[in-house]
């Protein structure tokens, strides 16, 4: 179909891709989110659409070049954007339709009729479907739509090894010994599964945010103890495998390889890791192959002259030239490099801003044994540039099949603000790991030098009087009687505290505004954002900001100028994190948490959505009010499920604040526990949307008042986001909101 020439023609195209539907639509007109007329060029439309966050920049291009089609995969997946392109499959980032998860999908070209290729998708397919490991990316399903074939795997949040030391220099070498151990445990799993990856190289070793290695891409897998199971005699003119990374066999002959090809290829990746620069740079695939054949790599101490004697030993064993010389298995690897990672690391910085260099030294870092704090050498001499990994056999030299969908993506979020500024990750990293104690984030405070004791001839010289002794006796009988008092004042105010009602019952009950404020701050929005800092009682009002479902990747702007007004205002301002109901790894929040504070460093505190309300969860919130009070030194932690929890989530406290009412239209339903009277009424919010006039709004927030809420905003918004703007009776709300607690 020809691009779209009006805004009508777009929301067509939007409706034929499934990407939007007519109630979609409708229920986006009645929000108030969109602009008030709706833009009659489609860039504008697509540019409006994508800030509003129904469509991402990567689908609204698409659909401006005229092209809706498998957007939506076997009716289950919805395509959002590109991750990588292959040399056999295109990988995209995916949503579930019914379960909302995120996963990567791995997508043959379409019309792809080349047996290698599809044989090499199907290998794929059966290898990850019978490993189960933390340290290979797993499959989910693998599944056909019409022409396009795809496998659908686990998203990892992070970067691979060649992007990572390409972008940020060669790696510390303890960092760089974990990793190594991580993939050689993965490949470990591999092998007791009768699995030879044979296309180990760091572009395949995936770094999450936690700093877990992750093996992908087993396309070229053998089956070691299937005979049948034979790619490399499928059409291949050459050997299998990455000619920078491969081993001297498996340039002769690649199906006869073994597990100790892949114990090459991650000992070629641990050199390209140290050094920055491959084990071989010969020029071309052939030279690179002979290369590998004929010479060694030169020696590491060579280039790195700080890496222990041992550690060097380990590398030069890994890329020994004949097989029996290495290490026979990856589990022996592991052992080998057992002795540098018996120290923890923290998680890395893989996807966020690069790290602020400055002062960090102009010499080789000196190397700790022990532990070390930096993932990446600030290295004396230049960093080598970017390399091009060889190419991958067996390569096709026909043109590629039409790919699912072009690279490139130009729409962006309708801003009037430029790029944003690349802030420094020096505050966001964890402390050294000799420094650590307890939670990650938690950091032993240095205990002060205590003053040397006295030489002989100087305690021989220190005055004895008398006069000295005594006071020591009068301080002494002091220290009791004092004693004596407070423990008589405490027993006294326990016997008052006895029969007196519970500390919440006397606490004020005043009401606070909490507005949940997905607002974009950009043309209308900022108006509503001018509204709530205009408010008579701002200094008491909290405002949830919420760029992308989280803090997002990059900083946007247009909201560090709104946390900058905020701060002004004296407007307390805390960012959105869902827990999934403590479904999502802690680690994976945590990181979240780390984002808004290294992102947006006004923001102070954090509104953990989606909160498990039994208390059999109560130790994954602990966790993470603890993390965000303590290692980040936030303000405010709010948790949300939007219903009666357990008390241990205030008791414990793994809350500040807790959001015991998110409901449509009625307050009525709401039955307080008698257990609530315990606690001020600071410690409890409550949310209503789909609330119509002002009169009903301002009943609700007496009966809020009445059952002891501190927090709450009543909106008329309705579904699917009714948080998206401020209620058409705003004024009137804070109007009522002052009457409420008027005496």
């Amino acid at each position: 179909m020809i691009a779209p020439l009006t805004a009508d023609q777009f929301l067509e195209l939007a409706h034929k891709s499934g990407l939007l539907d007519a109630k979609h639509l409708e229920a986006y007109q009645e929000s108030g989110r969109r602009v008030r007329a709706v833009p009659d060029a489609p860039r504008a439309l697509a540019e409006t659409l994508v800030r509003d966050g129904l469509l991402t920049p990567f689908q609204a291009e698409r659909l401006l070049r005229g092209k809706w089609r498998n957007f939506i995969l076997s009716g289950k997946y919805k395509v959002l954007r590109p991750l990588g392109w292959g040399g056999m499959a295109d990988v995209f980032l995916c949503e579930h339709l019914v379960m909302r998860r995120r996963v990567a999908v791995k997508v043959l070209p379409s019309r792809s009729s080349d047996p290698v290729a599809l044989e090499r998708f199907r290998r794929e397919a059966r290898a990850v479907a019978q490993l189960r490991h933390p340290n290979i990316v797993g499959a989910h399903d693998i599944d056909q739509d019409g022409e396009l074939h795809f496998l659908v795997m686990e998203y990892i949040e992070g970067n691979n090894l060649r992007t990572i030391i390409n972008e940020r220099g060669r790696m510390d070498p303890i960092w760089a010994a974990h990793y190594i151990r991580q993939a050689a445990l993965g490949l470990q799993h591999a092998h007791e599964a009768g699995l030879v990856h044979r296309d180990i190289k760091p572009s395949n070793l995936l770094l999450d945010r936690t700093g877990t290695v992750k093996i992908l891409d087993l396309g070229l897998a053998r089956f070691f103890y299937d005979e049948s199971d034979d790619l490399s005699r499928l059409g291949a003119p050459g050997p299998v495998g990455t000619s920078d990374y491969m081993a001297p066999e498996q340039a002769v002959n690649s199906h006869q390889v073994d597990i100790r090809a892949d114990v090459y290829g991650l000992g070629a990746t641990f050199y390209f890791l140290l050094t920055g620069r491959n084990p071989s740079r010969q020029g071309t695939v052939r030279q690179n192959r002979m290369s590998h054949q004929l010479n060694r790599p030169g020696p590491i101490r060579e280039i790195r002259p700080e890496i222990p004697e041992e550690l060097a030993a380990v590398l030069d064993r890994m890329i020994a030239s004949e097989p029996g010389e290495r290490y026979q298995t990856p589990a022996e690897v592991a052992e080998a490099l057992a002795p540098w990672t018996q120290t923890p690391l923290p998680a890395p910085p893989t996807e966020l801003p690069e790290r602020d260099l400055a002062g960090a030294g102009t010499g080789h870092a000196e190397l700790d044994a022990a532990s070390s704090s930096s993932l990446f050498e600030p290295a004396a001499s230049p960093v080598p540039g970017p390399e091009v990994e060889g190419e991958t056999a067996p390569s096709l030299n026909a043109d590629r099949p039409t790919r699912l969908t072009e690279a490139s993506a130009e729409v962006r979020p309708a801003t009037t603000a430029g790029p944003a500024m690349r802030p420094a990750v020096s505050a966001l990293l964890l402390p050294s790991t000799a420094a650590r104690s307890g939670e990650a984030g938690e950091v032993s405070r240095p205990v002060p030098k205590s003053s040397p004791p006295p030489s002989q001839e100087e305690a021989e010289n220190l005055p004895r009087s008398h006069s000295a002794k005594k006071s020591r006796l009068n301080r002494t009988i002091l220290a009791v009687v004092a004693f004596l008092l407070v423990g008589s004042v405490a027993a006294g105010l326990a016997l008052y505290k006895r029969d007196q009602p519970p500390a919440g019952a006397e606490s004020s009950a005043r009401l606070r505004l909490m507005v949940p404020a997905y607002i974009y701050p950009a043309d209308t929005g900022l108006d509503q954002w001018g509204q709530i800092f205009n408010s008579p009682d701002a200094a008491a009002t909290v405002a949830i900001i919420n760029p992308d479902s989280g803090p997002g990747k990059v900083a946007d702007p247009n909201y560090a100028r709104i946390l900058e007004r905020a701060r002004r205002k004296g407007v307390t301002m805390i960012g959105y994190v869902s827990t999934m109901w403590a479904d999502r790894p802690l680690h994976e929040v945590k990181c979240e948490v780390d984002r808004w504070v290294l992102l947006y460093p006004g923001i102070q505190g954090i509104f953990f959505d989606q909160q498990a309300s039994s208390a059999d969860h109560v130790g994954y919130y602990v966790a993470l009010y603890e993390y965000a009070r303590k290692a980040r030194g936030l303000s405010l932690v709010v948790t949300n499920p939007g219903t009666i929890c357990a008390e241990e989530y205030l008791a414990r406290p793994a809350t500040d604040v807790v959001c015991l009412v998110e409901l449509p239209t009625d307050f009525n339903s709401y039955r307080r526990l008698a257990w609530t009277e315990r606690y001020p009424v600071e410690r409890f919010a409550a949310l209503l949307y789909d609330v119509g006039p002002p009169g009903e709004m301002e009943d609700y927030l007496l009966k809020m008042r009445e059952n002891r809420i501190g927090y709450c905003f009543i909106t008329d918004a309705k579904l699917p986001n009714p948080w998206s703007r401020l209620p058409h009776y705003w004024e009137e709300e804070v109007r009522a909101v002052q009457r409420v607690n008027a005496p």
